[in-house]
């Protein structure tokens, strides 16, 4: 029921669509026990990830990626997350974004807290660690990690929520 809701509560079609085949392999991946069911659905499942997800949209959303509940995707176009990388609840990203590592398979990956939110062409690359109740913006690259309730802004990204604090003052 959790995830429907989660499905459901993504804008538009293909938004939707996006979530359901990232939340159908998700599941395959790790609950179905039997072996030969679940590589028939795992098959299934890749079918219809490549066909939709990345060759119509250019998405890529691999199943052992760890997403907390609450993935909400705006213009779901460009979309690339490491299946490494560890995401906590309440992920908001829009189009363009890109949750990866530096280097080789293998190599550390970002660590997002929950509430999240990414910005068009927004990238958190190598082994970084965001905090929660975040705002990446606008075509932000953050290379480095940052407390909770940051907004990052610019390339390289820096933390304006500071600087906005001591302008209220």
């Amino acid at each position: 029921m959790r995830y429907i809701h989660e499905i459901f509560n993504n804008p538009g079609v293909l938004p939707k669509l996006v979530v359901l085949v990232y939340r159908c392999g998700y599941l395959i991946y790790f609950k179905v026990k039997l072996p030969i069911i679940r590589q028939i659905c795992y098959l299934i499942y890749r079918l219809i990830d490549t066909i939709f997800v990345k060759i119509l949209l250019n998405c890529d959303l691999p199943a052992p990626t760890s997403i907390g509940l609450g993935l909400k995707i705006y213009h779901p176009y460009g979309i690339i997350i490491n299946s490494e990388a560890k995401i906590g609840k309440n992920l908001t990203i829009r189009a363009q974004s890109l949750i990866g590592n530096k280097g080789p398979a293998g190599s550390a990956c970002p660590i997002l807290g929950d509430n999240v939110d990414f910005g068009v062409g927004a990238k958190v690359i190598g082994n970084v660690k965001i905090g929660n109740n975040s705002k990446i913006g606008v075509n932000a690259v953050v290379t480095k990690s940052f407390p909770e309730q940051s907004v990052l802004v610019g390339v390289p990204a820096i933390n304006i929520a500071k600087r906005n604090e001591s302008e209220r003052k």
